[in-house]
């Protein structure tokens, strides 16, 4: 009769699937039949309606070929032919597929039984496609394959997102607790900043304190400064005035004691010491003068009746060295006596005995001082003379003779006791 064979594969369960992915079970490629149990309940009904409407189909179906043939018809060949073509579609609605015109039944009464199988096959087919999920030739069915890998690829990359979000939520979390902890550890410094902070501006309160006191003191020394400043320039005045008036006082002092030394000089004018003459510091003046007329006056000038009242006084000054000679100091009534006393020095000196003018403190400490200067000098009328000590030639010997040392005329301390004539020469 011409009908084609169409396969046709049934996938049960596909039926009011309300959104749910189907999951395919078995090792079959081209048929995987999977059963959803919620769907039973309209896969059952779906199927009863199925059999109601197919019941009805065939009954129009017979109930419009009894019609067609109680009909009159010219020709019943043709009704026949059409008849076999309404079965032919019947069958094709039946699998899917339509093999000729709805226009070819439309002048016969089988045309318009077909338009109602027509109807009722597009009904079944409704039903049918509602019951099940058929699919027209199938092939292998890689689409699932594929979305079942593709599936399986977003579940693995949502559970390496997952588990990189959970080891990011996990370094965020420690990131987080450590930006705790610093700020934690920045609240105490800042703490302790405050603490030293309050500290400092009490040490500087303090220190403006004592830079407030400080300032008064100061105000206040500043004040006595300046009176003290004053104070100074007028005590200056005074010690300028007081040096002019020290100065003048230092001119007569000085004056004052010219006259006093040359009272002094004058006094001892008439004094003599003598050298190397060996007396009795007990002895009375009497007998003092006699030894001295005796072994001095009349031996440096042995012409002249000498007599006790020509000298005045002798004093006897003894040696803390018991070896040593004494010193006599003799006081004539006349200078001039004194004078016929130096004449004699030549006598005197082979005697061992030396003469010359006695002199002042203030003579004696000037001699010292030139003689710690390697010098040598005399007073002449009062006035010093000084010339360079002579340079002994003994002086460069290792050794120094024990014998008696010749007299000279220059005693220690004495060495002005040359008279005028002799200081003249």
């Amino acid at each position: 009769m011409g009908i084609d064979i169409v396969t046709y594969r049934v996938r049960i369960g596909s039926f009011a699937n309300k959104g749910h992915r189907h999951i395919f079970h078995g090792t079959d490629i081209d048929y995987r039949p999977c059963v959803n149990s919620s769907d039973i309940a309209y896969r059952a009904l779906a199927v009863s309606l199925f059999v109601m409407m197919y019941m009805c189909y065939h009954h129009c179906l017979v109930t419009a070929s009894h019609s067609a043939v109680s009909l009159p018809m010219p020709n019943k060949d043709n009704c026949g032919f059409q008849q076999t073509a309404m079965l032919q579609h019947r069958i094709c609605l039946l699998q899917g597929t339509s093999i000729y015109q709805e226009t070819e039944f439309v002048s016969s009464p089988c045309a318009i039984s077909g338009l109602v199988a027509n109807y009722v096959a597009n009904i079944a087919q409704r039903l049918l496609l509602l019951s099940s999920d058929v699919e027209l030739n199938p092939g292998p069915n890689d689409l699932d394959v594929k979305l079942d890998n593709l599936l399986q690829a977003v579940a693995a990359s949502e559970r390496r997102m997952f588990s990189e979000m959970k080891l990011s939520e996990n370094r965020l979390m420690d990131e987080f607790n450590a930006i705790r902890i610093n700020i934690a550890s920045i609240l105490s410094d800042v703490d302790l900043l405050k603490h030293e902070n309050l500290k400092i501006g009490q040490d500087l309160h303090s220190l403006h304190s004592k830079q407030a006191a400080t300032t008064d003191i100061v105000v206040s020394n500043e004040c006595r400064v300046t009176d003290i400043e004053s104070t100074l320039e007028v005590m200056q005045l005074d010690i300028d005035a007081l040096h002019d008036e020290i100065g003048s006082k230092d001119d007569t002092i000085a004056a004052l004691s010219n006259e006093i030394e040359e009272l002094k000089r004058n006094h001892i004018s008439n004094n003599m010491r003598v050298f190397g003459l060996k007396v009795d510091a007990t002895n009375y003046q009497d007998q003092l003068k006699s030894i001295f007329i005796n072994k001095v006056l009349k031996v440096a000038n042995p012409g002249i009746n000498w007599s006790e009242d020509d000298i005045k006084y002798v004093k006897v000054i003894s040696s803390n060295d018991a070896t040593k000679e004494s010193l006599l100091i003799v006081t004539f009534r006349f200078d001039d006596d004194k004078f016929r006393v130096y004449e004699g020095r030549a006598l005197l000196r082979t005697s061992s005995i030396r003469v010359g003018d006695d002199l002042t403190f203030k003579q004696r400490e000037t001699l010292r001082s030139i003689h710690k200067l390697g010098k040598t000098g005399y007073f002449f009328k009062g006035k010093l003379q000084v010339k360079d000590k002579p340079i002994e030639p003994n002086d460069s010997r290792t050794f120094k003779s024990h014998t008696q040392p010749a007299v000279t005329d220059v005693l220690p301390g004495t060495e002005h006791a040359n008279t005028p004539m002799e200081a003249q020469q």
